[in-house]
């Protein structure tokens, strides 16, 4: 029966590691804790265990009783247990010497023990969490797969977590085999300024402004109980590219968990991805004028300027000062400047983005095409801020569009190019005519 059910199991032991920690979150937990076993030899000490601990809700006796009835069931409770069941049928199937798992609530406490394939349940005195214990036999790393690579799998699989993951005495991967560390992941908390939290029914996620020096795709992660199924580096379903992620309660995952089926749930999510990704558009839109006006004030000096067009064009990806031999040096009111002028720049590159694509493509809500429009994305050459509306105008009457990279020529609104990209970044429709 064993070997017929192991095909609900994971090809790969480590991921029923994601399975426990799903289970964990649908069991209410407030945190999960892996723990590195070691084991004391003639010479050293070596990493042959692993223990993961959770609060939440405890399993019953007739779950501990009957593990794997739940994989044909259809109750409320199936998620939690299908994933717990799925995990000890992973592990069971990579040959531990020992697997317990423990739970149950204050004096209905009890542990299931597998070896073997033999199973064998007894009630337990007190009270504590849901504990899973592994144990290998042996001193070498190689008795099993679940012990590589579990950092990486947690940082990579993890980072949207709800709630805290903390790894304790775990193997690095890294280096000498017998080096172990411990690692704290918290749930992310959204940055206000260029993020937008989505929280509905069953549904939470983050959407953000790209900060990449090309932040014309979308980074997406589509996640399922807190674990990370799929990621998307273009998600091109979306109006606007932003990154972020959605975690959503009524996904259904393909046999491997490693896809989201493609179903009314998965048109639902994108639907939201969608609206949150236009709202945080139209925000940053509304909030330009405020950004550029400031902006305009300290782009008077020319390391200020400086920082502007290379964040534009991509020189700068950071708000760092350049370091190294016969760098320059700045003040702290000049780094305070410089890191305002990289965040607006990068915002700005950003929207320009979305101006391009909405209104080449023509797709989009109307309230975000009129924002792009009216949001001042580019300088004239005596940093008067721009809207596309402006341009447009100026277009409309001249024919062209006068546009200048040197900074403060000419009269009248002359847009400046103040960077290699602001050119391909206008609209198609917006011809300008270089002026020296």
């Amino acid at each position: 029966m064993l070997a017929e059910l192991a095909r609900f199991g994971y090809a790969n032991a480590l991921y029923s590691v994601l399975a426990v920690a799903r289970s964990a979150v649908l069991a209410g937990a407030s945190r999960i804790v892996l723990r590195g076993l070691t084991k004391g030899g003639l010479t050293l000490k070596t990493f042959d265990g692993l223990e993961i601990e959770f609060d939440g809700e405890p399993f019953d006796e007739e779950f501990l009783r009957h593990p794997y009835d739940c994989l044909f069931g259809s109750s409320s409770d199936r998620p939690r247990r299908a994933q717990m069941a799925r995990a000890l049928l992973s592990i069971a199937r990579s040959g531990p010497n020992r697997l317990t798992l423990t739970s149950g609530a204050p004096g209905a406490r009890f542990e299931l023990s597998v070896r073997q394939g033999e199973e064998e349940l007894r009630p337990l005195e007190g009270k504590g969490f849901t504990v899973l214990r592994v144990e290998w036999e042996g001193y070498f790393l190689s008795t099993s797969e679940m012990l590589f690579g579990l950092v990486d799998l947690i940082e990579e699989k993890m980072r949207h977590s709800p709630i805290p993951v903390t790894l304790e005495n775990v193997w690095t991967g890294y280096g000498d085999s017998k080096a172990r560390g411990d690692f704290a992941m918290r749930p992310p908390e959204a940055a206000p300024v260029i993020e937008r939290v989505l929280r509905q029914k069953g549904m939470r996620g983050v959407v953000g402004v790209p900060l990449r020096i090309v932040p014309n795709t979308a980074h997406v992660d589509l996640c399922w109980a807190g674990v990370t199924v799929e990621r998307f580096s273009d998600a091109s379903f979306l109006h606007v590219p932003v990154d972020g992620f959605i975690d959503f309660d009524r996904f259904s995952l393909d046999i491997s968990a490693g896809a989201v089926v493609r179903d009314d749930a998965y048109k639902t999510a994108v639907a939201a991805l969608n609206h949150e990704a236009t709202a945080l558009a139209i925000r940053a839109a509304r909030e330009q004028a405020e950004a550029m006006k400031a902006s305009a004030a300290l782009l008077q000096t020319a390391r200020n300027r400086e920082m502007w067009t290379g964040t534009l064009d991509g020189s700068f990806e950071t708000m760092g000062a350049p370091t190294g031999w016969g760098a320059p040096t700045y003040t702290a009111k000049e780094q305070d400047e410089r890191a305002k002028i990289h965040l607006v720049a990068a915002r700005t590159r950003w929207l320009r983005y979305c101006a391009k694509r909405v209104l080449d493509s023509g797709e989009g809500a109307p309230e975000l095409i009129a924002a792009l429009k009216e949001a001042p994305l580019f300088f004239s050459t005596g940093l008067e801020p721009l809207s596309l509306t402006r341009l447009a105008a100026i277009l409309e009457s001249a024919g062209r569009i006068p546009a200048s990279a040197n900074f403060g020529s000419g009269l009248g609104p002359i847009l400046w190019l103040s960077s290699s990209r602001d050119a391909a970044l206008l609209p198609e429709r917006y011809t300008i005519k270089r002026q020296q």
